[in-house]
């Protein structure tokens, strides 16, 4: 009888593994909500899963072998008293996610934006999300670019000091956040969690009947889903870590924008603002020019137009004035009769 029971307990724990792993595809994923968890009792009260929290699994488990029952207390003991380090700045690493921003003008934005994809490129980062938006210089607008790169944290320095090579750095901030604690606790959890799955494998192999194997089995599907979910967010802190996070705003611009000086005197102050009214003026000047010359076609169709409606409107004024001068001519004719002389009377 044991003999079978410990056939059906193999197939059941391949069942189970393979169960666990399909799910993980969709729950264990590291776009899962960034909680902080209250360990595994929480997860499932959160989740709804009622059933699988601490308490209801040392209750059924209890109906299990008692050694088998005591191997998973002293497992699960044991891995509640995994310390999570209370000093992390004593360890030779610490975990930090670095994030960069840049504002970068550029008067030439095809060879910037061609620069920044072959920095990424020679660094070994990659680009995780780019726009481009608005139009060329013919149609009197300029275009803008926003990149968000992962940069790997060793190249970050040399990305930094290699910027200048896009077009007229206007800003750059920096962050660093410390995840030290958060990537210690979740380790800990993910190995208290290991603890508990090897303790129920082994339990599954001591089990005497089909409903203590069934229990087990339970357990041990409801641990899955949690391992899956804390490896998950390993690997997304080890990404986050290893690869910093890049924000660039790349604006095409027509004159860069100088260093910002304040003028001492008012002489100063009155140059500064002349020489600007002169840029402003040059500029207005060339914008007139360019909508000159790509509306002259229009311009030139519209005077013709005009011309055309000038000739008719005269030429009807003319008639019209012709035809008011014969009436005249005809009805002072019709007034006098007597100052009409007959051919007979003129000889």
């Amino acid at each position: 009888m044991k003999k079978r029971i410990s056939a059906v307990a193999a197939c059941l724990l391949a069942f189970a593994l393979l169960l666990a792993g399909c799910g993980s595809n969709k729950k264990g994923d590291a776009t899962a909500p960034d909680r902080d968890y209250g360990g595994s009792e929480s997860f499932y009260e959160d989740a709804g899963l009622t059933s699988y929290n601490t308490s209801v699994r040392k209750n059924s488990l209890q109906a299990a072998p008692a050694d088998a029952y005591a191997e998973y207390a002293a497992a699960e003991k044991t891995s509640s008293e995994t310390e999570t380090p209370k000093s992390p700045g004593a360890e030779a690493g610490r975990k930090l996610v670095k994030t960069m921003a840049f504002s970068i003008e550029t008067q030439d934005f095809d060879k910037s934006t061609a620069e920044i994809s072959f920095m990424v490129s020679s660094l070994g980062g990659y680009i995780e999300d780019s726009s481009v938006s608005g139009n060329s210089y013919r149609k009197n607008d300029t275009r803008t670019a926003t990149y968000v790169l992962r940069i790997p944290v060793t190249s970050l320095d040399e990305f930094s000091g290699s910027i200048d090579k896009v077009g007229n750095v206007t800003s750059r901030s920096e962050k660093v956040k410390d995840i030290t604690l958060t990537y210690a606790d979740t380790a800990s959890r993910l190995k208290s969690l290991e603890t508990q799955r090897d303790a129920l494998i082994e339990m599954m192999g001591k089990a005497e009947t089909l409903e203590d194997l069934l229990t087990i089995q339970d357990h041990l599907y409801s641990i899955q889903y949690e391992l899956e979910y804390y490896a998950s967010q390993i690997r997304l802190y080890d990404n986050q870590v290893e690869y910093s996070s890049v924000s660039i705003k790349l604006q095409e611009v027509k004159i860069y924008t100088e260093p910002v000086e304040e003028p001492e005197t008012f002489i100063e102050r009155l140059a500064a603002a002349f020489k600007e009214g002169l840029d402003g003026a040059g500029e207005f000047i060339k914008d007139l020019i360019i909508f000159l010359a790509g509306s002259l076609p229009t311009l030139l169709l519209f005077a013709l137009i005009v011309i055309g409606i000038v000739v008719l409107i005269k030429k009807g004024i003319k008639k019209r004035r012709a035809r008011k001068a014969a009436a005249r001519a005809n009805a002072a004719s019709a007034a006098n009769p007597m100052n009409v002389q007959s051919p007979e009377n003129k000889n």
